[in-house]
């Protein structure tokens, strides 16, 4: 139940959207009226497989890793998406045993001076306190990046809400590599990035232990 709570916010937010995929057509309006194009929704959906889980460097004692299926719906001319990711904890004690999804609901901007990027708002739903940010509740930030043909540039900042304020920032260094074969793209990413913050988080999990 936990589970599909969650799901279902996400559905009710995109079910307005859902049929409006295309732009109006026929021929122009040469009346007064304006024309007026429907938004277009982008559907995405992967699985992600995170070989150390960790939060801005702080980990669980058992190591774990996970598996982060998400779905994503993008309204494209509005430049806001929403998307939701199931968090299955993999360690020593337990297999694929679901811990949590995040909601998030966020805009995009495009390039403005070479820099694009995104804001962002997200919500947790947690099954279990084993993720090492299961203190928080919610948590908004910003994104940037600086795209080039040599070297990308990132930077980040966010503010994460449990019983006291945390404040995040990062910076990083990337570069696409892609290898086109027929249909088929492939691309990796290396990349390099610096956390820097603090953990006020990690004091509020603690307080519910202490006797």
């Amino acid at each position: 139940m936990k589970l599909l709570l969650p799901i279902l916010f996400l559905l009710l937010l995109c079910v307005p959207y859902i049929g409006s995929g295309q732009t109006q057509t026929g021929p122009p309006n040469t009346t007064t009226q304006p024309v007026i194009e429907k938004t277009a929704a982008t559907f995405f959906a992967g699985v992600v497989f995170a070989s150390h889980l960790h939060y801005y460097g702080r980990t669980d004692s058992l190591k774990s890793n996970a598996l982060l299926p998400t779905v994503l719906v993008q309204f494209d001319s509005a430049h806001v998406y929403v998307s939701g990711t199931g968090v299955f904890l993999n360690n020593k004690q337990q297999t694929m045993e679901y811990a949590g999804t995040v909601a998030e609901a966020g805009y995009k901007f495009g390039k403005l001076k070479g820099i694009a990027g995104n804001v962002y708002v997200n919500k947790f739903f947690y099954n279990t306190g084993q993720l090492p940010q299961s203190a928080l509740k919610a948590q908004t930030g910003i994104n940037l990046s600086h795209l080039n043909k040599i070297i990308n540039i990132t930077a980040s900042g966010s503010a994460a809400f449990s019983d006291k304020t945390d404040f995040f920032s990062s910076a990083g260094l990337n570069h696409n590599f892609k290898w086109k074969q027929g249909k088929n793209i492939f691309v990796a990413t290396p990349t390099f990035v610096a956390n820097a913050g603090s953990q006020n988080f990690v004091t509020s999990n603690y307080k519910p232990n202490i006797i």
